[in-house]
């Protein structure tokens, strides 16, 4: 494993614990702000979402947005691999061991990969830079349904303000994204 990696990865964790309880409150209702302003300029009926880990800005209010006016869908770890599903209900997801994720259930549809081009994806990390790059868990989940996909689908990064940084360390199968979202606002990218 990139031991630039590595050390980011530890560096983001120990920067969000320090975060206080009223400043994430804070962040999370300016990012699903922005999220919902991201969301209106695309025009896109499909958000391809996430459900927060511990330590993750919670969007569920962005969520229920998106379930109102739109189609939302959320991942199911498969293996090795994430499937994206179609949730109408917040009760078609259920916690999932090993790591307590809530994923939707079995039963829901599957995201139509025909509708790559009308959709939005929004993809957690733990750093994203100006310049496309995303650092995740390490697990490798997202760069792995992120290299099948075409470059239709739109990408954005979602996290706190404390996760942009200068620069993330990239290796060659690292897909950079088109944006990142954060309490701060808006920051499209040239690819």
């Amino acid at each position: 494993m990139n031991s630039a990696k590595t050390e980011l990865r530890q560096r983001q964790k120990s920067r969000f614990r320090s975060l206080t309880l009223a400043e994430q409150e804070r962040q999370q209702i300016l990012l699903c702000q922005n999220l919902s302003t991201l969301w209106d300029s695309q025009a896109r009926p499909w958000v391809l979402g996430f459900v927060s880990l511990p330590g993750e800005p919670n969007l569920q209010d962005f969520w229920v947005e998106v379930l109102q006016r739109g189609r939302l869908a959320f991942p199911r770890v498969q293996g090795d691999e994430l499937g994206f599903y179609e949730v109408t209900q917040w009760s078609q997801l259920q916690e999932v061991p090993p790591w307590g994720i809530r994923e939707p259930v079995q039963g829901t549809w599957p995201w139509p990969f025909r509708d790559a081009s009308q959709s939005l994806i929004l993809i957690p990390g733990l750093a994203f830079d100006l310049q496309g790059g995303r650092l995740g868990r390490g697990k490798g989940f997202y760069d792995r349904f992120l290299s099948s996909l075409s470059s239709q689908v739109l990408l954005w990064g979602v996290g706190w303000q404390e996760s942009l940084v200068d620069e993330v360390p990239l290796e060659g199968h690292d897909k950079r994204l088109h944006g990142w979202v954060g309490p701060g606002g808006l920051s499209p990218l040239a690819l």
